[in-house]
Order: C-alpha cells, then structure tokens, then sequence
C-alpha cells in the first residue's frame, strides 16, 4: 500500500492490494482520479478455481475524498517514536455499492461518488501514455495529484504480508 497527499487540493489517499492470507482472493485500494473518492475492491475467488479471475467482486466507497490525515507519534515497540498517520475513517465508513460476477477490469468500474466511468486507478494499473505506474506520474518520474495536478507526497510505502 502506498499512501499521498496533496497540499494544494488538498486530498490524502491510499492505494494498492495484496492477496489474502488463504489465497482466496484479494483486496485492491482505488483512487477516482476524477474526484479523489477512494474505492476498495474485493475479489472473492471461486471455490476450486485458481486462475484469480473466476469468482465474486465487491465494490465499497468512502462518502467524500479524504481531505486532512493526522500525523501522530507512536512507539515503535522498542522505545523509539517513529511517525505514523491516523486515516480520518473507520472501518464501518465503507459503503458496499456493487457485487459483480468475476474480477472486473478497472476501466469497466464507475465512481459512485462523481459517477465518473473508467477514472479508477490502483497503484499498477492502468499504466500511463509513458507505460509507469501509478497513472499519476509524468514522464520524469515525480508524482501529481491526479485531481488537481498539483505536486504529490509519497506519505508511505508499506507491504501488506
């Protein structure tokens, strides 16, 4: 997962996906890059299927676009503060807006927020016209908002495991 922020917007967002733990799916963060609305996709693989593609897929959306994340301090376990950010959502935020049949491509997807189709991006895809991902970064590698193109902040880069 890796999380941004834009000061000129402003507007913080997390992106990215990871497999379940007994490999019976997975689940992908989405930004609308029409809004900033972020979306959580959730592939439930077929039972006796292995292909990651034959299976159910459920859509859940936040109700606005993020616009503050805290920044807090925490231990780290060995008496260190290390700086960490507190998402101004809860679990119980997330709205179920879709059940489909399969994994669904992401330019077949429409934001239920902006009710913008094909504007969802994970972090790998869809790529851009330079072929990097994520789809918001220019062809000199820095990253912008993809909303208002304003510069971006890579808040943090963690694997889910």
């Amino acid at each position: 997962m890796e999380a941004y922020f834009c000061e000129n917007c402003p507007l913080a967002f997390e992106i990215g996906g990871y497999l379940h733990w007994d490999l019976s799916g997975g689940t992908d963060l989405l930004v609308c890059t029409a809004c900033g609305v972020m979306h959580r996709l959730i592939f439930h693989e077929a039972r006796g299927c292995h292909d990651m593609q034959t299976g159910t897929s459920e859509l859940f959306v936040l109700p606005n676009p993020i616009r503050q994340i805290k920044t807090v301090s925490r231990d780290n376990g060995c008496g260190q503060q290390i700086k960490a950010y507190e998402w101004p959502y809860e679990e119980s935020d997330w709205i179920k807006v879709g059940v489909f049949e399969n994994r669904q491509p992401l330019d077949s997807l429409t934001c239920h927020h902006c009710q913008s189709q094909g504007k969802l991006v994970s972090h790998e895809k869809p790529e851009n016209e330079f072929g990097l991902w994520p789809v918001f970064k220019n062809e000199h590698g820095e990253l912008y908002c993809p909303v208002c193109r304003g510069l971006l902040e890579s808040l943090y880069f963690e694997i889910i495991n």
